[in-house]
Formats: C-alpha cells, sequence, structure tokens
C-alpha cells in the first residue's frame, strides 16, 4: 500500500518516531520479499528524498520541509550553485546539504 510519508510527516499526521516504524515496516516486508515495489516507490520518495534519508540519515522532518519548502540552492559552504536532482551533493556534520567539493 502506497503512504505519502513525507506528507504525513509535514503536515504532523505522523511524528518521527512513527515515520520511521513506518519505514522499518516496509523494509522488513522487502527484505522478505514480500513487495512488489520499491520501498522508495511505496512511500512516494524522490531519488533526492530517498537518498538523503538513506544514505545520509537525514530526519523526514527535515526532508518532509525540502519538499514544501525547497531544497537548498547553494552549498552552506562555498555558495556553489547545488544540483540536488542530479545527486552532486552531500550532508555534513552539521547537517547541512553542500556540494561534493566541499
Amino acid at each position: 500500500m502506497k503512504m505519502d510519508l513525507l506528507f504525513e510527516v509535514y503536515h504532523n499526521r505522523l511524528k518521527e518516531a512513527d515515520a520511521e516504524r513506518v519505514v522499518d515496516n516496509y523494509f522488513e516486508k522487502y527484505h522478505n520479499d514480500e513487495l512488489l515495489e520499491t520501498v522508495q516507490d511505496l512511500l512516494m520518495l524522490s531519488l533526492s528524498e530517498y537518498t538523503a534519508y538513506a544514505v545520509w540519515s537525514l530526519e523526514f522532518g527535515v526532508i518532509a520541509g525540502y519538499r514544501y519548502n525547497g531544497w537548498p540552492s547553494k552549498c552552506s559552504l562555498c555558495s556553489k550553485e547545488l544540483q540536488v536532482d542530479k545527486g552532486f551533493w552531500r550532508v555534513d556534520v552539521t547537517n547541512e546539504i553542500v556540494c561534493i567539493e566541499c
């Protein structure tokens, strides 16, 4: 069953801990071969959103904020233009999105 997880988090219908439980449940089903779609698709996450969670461990509240208020357009360290949709970014130790060169 599809669920727009970030919509639910952004509109305070799910708290962070509840969202984590939902994701854990989907991953458990995925690993048990009980899903016909990817977790990313079932949770209605873009590649950037899924990467922010799965690779960089950003909280869903932060990612939801990016979806609805816009992703950073410039590196927080060097101010170069970011290409979030192309994957040329990472998260630094302060949880800021920076370009891959910083």
